[in-house]
């Protein structure tokens, strides 16, 4: 068969997304059957993983396992990986290349002599990202590379090679499946890929992003509840820890900035969808887990128990209602 040009159910050209989702669901349909558990079993394994990996991603960047840990508790409840997992998108698959770069990159910035392992993390996340939803994997490239930049990870001869080097071979493997189907297919490929995510996803006013930004913020906050609850009422001394841990952790402030710059560009988009806050998951998660254990310096500070007691109150009822809701919506799915 054609591995190479996905296409509808009756034949027509599809290629709107680059290939990597088909070609995951492809292998799984060749391993296990035509049916819908082979569909949809790949990306549930994908998002174990992502959860796995945003421990990794905690020890890199935090001080302790502990916030590791909180992390994964965070990351795991997260609606937007939970509904993501459990259907055929390349949303999860985005999120999970960019959260392979992300382990990488990190390593690369914080590291004096990071090993090879991370310089292959790095730009293949990179190019994962690009074949799985095209530019955002090109936006993120773009800040990961800047920012090891300004972090002087390419400051010595040795590491601009091993940069150079990485990063031709990341463009080459991913060009290799653009440039096949452009010489297949012709200019019909760039048409439908450039419809699809920038003429069908530009807002129609160019205001509109002023208006869609606290939307963008408020869903943010409203896929953290309860951990948005304990920011709020966080004392000025764990702001305070907080800012110094961000000036001393490279990490942190690579996750910051990659977090910032997909905000923005998720407002410039025609809608404000919460599966696409899939990729900052692990990101995002990492970074509250940060300001949270931050609050230990708090707990000598008198109502801590009780801001305690109130917060796994809510954290029970947001749990009940994400519950009630997924199991409403599995329901609607079986028709039940």
């Amino acid at each position: 068969g054609d591995y190479l040009t996905p296409r509808t159910q009756h034949g027509e050209l599809r290629l709107r997304k680059p290939i990597l989702t088909y070609w995951i669901i492809v292998a799984s349909h060749h391993l296990l059957g035509v049916s819908p558990l082979s569909s949809r079993l790949p990306f549930v394994l994908i998002g174990t993983a992502i959860i796995g990996l945003t421990y990794r991603l905690g020890r890199k960047v935090l001080p302790d396992r502990d916030g590791a840990w909180l992390a994964t508790l965070i990351v795991a409840f997260h609606p937007a990986l939970v509904l993501a997992s459990s259907q055929a998108i390349p949303d999860i698959v985005l999120a999970l290349s960019i959260l392979i770069g992300t382990l990488g990159f990190c390593d690369l910035i914080a590291e004096r002599r990071p090993s090879a392992a991370s310089y292959l993390l790095a730009y293949s996340g990179i190019g994962l990202a690009i074949l799985s939803k095209g530019f955002p994997g090109v936006a993120f490239g773009l800040v990961a590379i800047a920012v090891s930049v300004w972090f002087g990870a390419w400051s010595d001869r040795q590491q601009r090679v091993k940069h150079g080097m990485m990063l031709t071979l990341a463009c080459v493997g991913t060009a290799m499946w653009f440039l096949l189907v452009i010489r297949r297919h012709g200019d019909v490929v760039i048409s439908q890929i450039l419809h699809d995510q920038i003429v069908e996803r530009s807002p129609p006013k160019w205001w509109k992003p002023l208006i869609q930004m606290p939307q963008v913020l408020g869903l943010v906050a409203a896929s953290y509840l309860p951990w948005t609850g304990w920011l709020m009422i966080s004392g000025r001394e764990s702001w305070t820890v907080m800012i110094q841990q961000v000036r001393q952790n490279r990490g942190l402030q690579f996750l910051l900035i990659w977090s910032v710059v997909f905000l923005l560009l998720a407002s410039c988009v025609d809608l404000v969808i919460l599966r696409y806050q899939v990729v900052l998951a692990p990101a995002l998660s990492v970074i509250f887990a940060a300001q949270l254990m931050s609050l230990r310096s708090a707990a000598r500070e008198v109502g801590f128990h009780r801001q305690t007691r109130l917060m796994t109150g809510l954290l029970g009822i947001a749990l009940a209602v994400c519950g009630l809701f997924v199991g409403a919506w599995s329901g609607l799915s079986w028709g039940l």
